[in-house]
């Protein structure tokens, strides 16, 4: 039973000491406020060839991009895994 009690008072203690010491490095460095309108939070992407999916034949990977519409391409690469495969590649 003591042995609890001076895990919970040490615990506590630890957490007041923290606490005080956030309270003081707060206080003593104020970070500087930026106002950012809402139209400026968007990330922009610049358009451009995106990758997609691989797929291992010309024919799957040509239907995948007929069925997504848009701009598409496929490109026989080698893959991370040191293997040669179709990239589908959309435009956006």
């Amino acid at each position: 039973m003591r042995m609890r009690r001076a895990l919970v008072a040490a615990a506590l203690g630890g957490v007041l000491a923290l606490g005080g010491a956030a309270t003081t490095a707060q206080a003593a460095a104020p970070a500087p406020v930026s106002k950012v309108s809402a139209g400026k939070t968007n990330v922009e992407l610049k358009a451009g060839w995106h990758f997609y999916r691989a797929y291992w034949t010309k024919a799957a990977c040509l239907v995948e991009g007929d069925a997504l519409g848009g701009v598409t391409k496929c490109q026989y690469q080698r893959g991370n895994d040191g293997k040669m495969k179709w990239f589908l590649y959309r435009w956006y």
